[in-house]
């Protein structure tokens, strides 16, 4: 599958029982590499944050590809290797304090949309683990540092690199 607008939440229940967010998927960004590579299903679900439109690329187009042109194999080493990085980062933080979790979700985010990010208090929430409330708290801690600023349905990075500094992200 290939995104065409919008954007996904890869998500995937945790042994324990706990949606932990893999990693977010934007537009012109394929989600599912490594199954069409592996012919193995990948037990996690694609939540629509927005309206999205996708367009599924047929597994045998994309073996074909990769036969005949080397960049494009590249390419798509890359990405999944970049995916794998971010699912494994995913699950390493689950168990974070809260602080460290939002921190890598903020950090993380801001990779893919910039230093202003279209998201709301409830689905950083959802991404860090933590109920709305703790999520609140959190922003507004990091608010007070001045660190970001939020608006309704989006969240502002002020001082990325000395956030990131922070953190521990840098």
């Amino acid at each position: 599958w290939f995104i065409l607008s919008g954007w996904i939440r890869l998500v995937k229940q945790s042994p324990q029982g706990r949606a932990v967010t893999l990693f977010v998927a934007t537009a012109r960004e394929p989600i599912s590499g490594v199954s069409a590579l592996s012919f193995e299903r990948y037990g996690a679900t694609a939540v629509a944050a927005t309206q999205v439109r996708v367009v599924q690329i047929p597994r045998a187009l994309i073996q074909d590809l990769i036969k005949k042109y080397p960049l494009f194999a590249e390419g798509i080493v890359a990405f999944c290797c970049k995916r794998i990085r971010e699912m494994e980062l995913a699950y390493a933080i689950a168990y974070d304090h809260v602080e460290q979790r939002i921190a890598h979700v903020l950090s993380r985010l801001s990779d893919d949309f910039g230093t202003t990010l279209p998201f709301t208090h409830k689905e950083i929430a959802e991404m860090g683990g933590t109920a709305l409330e703790t999520s609140i708290r959190v922003l507004s801690k990091m608010k007070r540092r001045g660190w970001l600023s939020v608006k309704r349905g989006q969240i502002s990075l002020l001082k990325p690199a000395e956030f990131k500094k922070a953190v521990g992200l840098a």
